[in-house]
């Protein structure tokens, strides 16, 4: 449990350059993310986005990740251990 919040923490803290790498402008994730322009901006800023949030902005930027489709059967995968395999 330590080394998923660890990664959490590593990925809400990088969560800046991943979305600068991503092949969506940022536009266009904020707009699918349903998170307002300006929270969106503090909470990229402030470094503070939910693991929720963080899981809806993977699924923007990598919606074709074969892990997906794991998190989605019951009990496969956890959100956080997803969050961690989107990020790698």
């Amino acid at each position: 449990m330590i080394l998923e919040i660890k990664n959490y923490i590593k990925i809400s803290n990088s969560i800046d350059e991943i979305l600068k790498n991503s092949p969506f402008k940022l536009k266009y994730i904020i707009e699918k993310s349903g998170i307002s322009e300006p929270t969106f901006f503090r909470k990229m800023k402030e470094k503070k986005f939910l693991p929720e949030e963080l899981l809806k902005i993977a699924e923007i930027i990598e919606p074709e990740n074969p892990f997906y489709n794991l998190w989605k059967k019951p009990k496969m995968i956890s959100k956080m251990e997803f969050i961690i395999l989107m990020m790698k």
